[in-house]
């Protein structure tokens, strides 16, 4: 379970780890829950980019 803090209102909020919501915010959440759900897909290179002056890959995964 993972839970979700409002301090402002002073609650909180349980959510399974399976939760759409949760995996969404999670990019290895959402690798393994696509893993599951369609049992394979497709990544393309999409071309590199610097981003605070690392070196990354663009990958588009379908």
């Amino acid at each position: 379970m993972t839970k979700i803090l409002n301090l402002d209102e002073k609650v909180f909020i349980e959510m399974p780890n399976n939760d759409f919501f949760l995996i969404m915010k999670n990019p290895f959440e959402a690798h393994e829950a696509m893993l599951k759900q369609f049992k394979q897909y497709k990544v393309f290179n999409e071309g590199e980019e610097e981003i605070n002056g690392l070196n990354c890959k663009k990958r588009a995964i379908m």
